[in-house]
């Protein structure tokens, strides 16, 4: 529901769910939250991609996937917005101090097929 959008916001840029890379000043083997990071002068990136359904079901032998309980399109689209809208609002609340950087937050757009590809050095 959409009163529940900025608090899972707030948790997902709190959460202990990424690190410093090693070679950082002070970098700490222990995870930390995006906002910590960010704050430190960490650069972080978010990526958000829309997802129809987070429940599902097996069908028969366990071989069929069945996404049930899912909103209608408009209500899920707009639950979307407002999710990474309330993204960017915490990341200004909670990212602060004389070496924050700007948390990059990335957004899917929500209709049409996602695809992502990953590079590494």
């Amino acid at each position: 529901s959409a009163e529940r959008v900025m608090p899972a916001a707030r948790f997902l840029l709190t959460a202990k769910l990424s690190m410093a890379p090693p070679s950082a000043p002070g970098a700490s083997s222990a995870a930390e939250s995006l906002a910590a990071l960010c704050a430190k002068g960490e650069a972080q990136g978010l990526l958000v991609l829309p997802q129809a359904s987070l429940i599902s079901e097996l069908g028969d032998e366990d071989i069929d996937v069945r996404y049930t309980g899912q909103l209608e399109t408009s209500r899920a689209e707009h639950l979307y917005e407002l999710f990474v809208k309330a993204l960017h609002e915490a990341a200004k609340e909670l990212i602060s101090g004389p070496w924050a950087v700007k948390l990059r937050i990335v957004a899917g757009t929500f209709s049409g097929r996602q695809a992502m590809e990953l590079t590494s050095n």
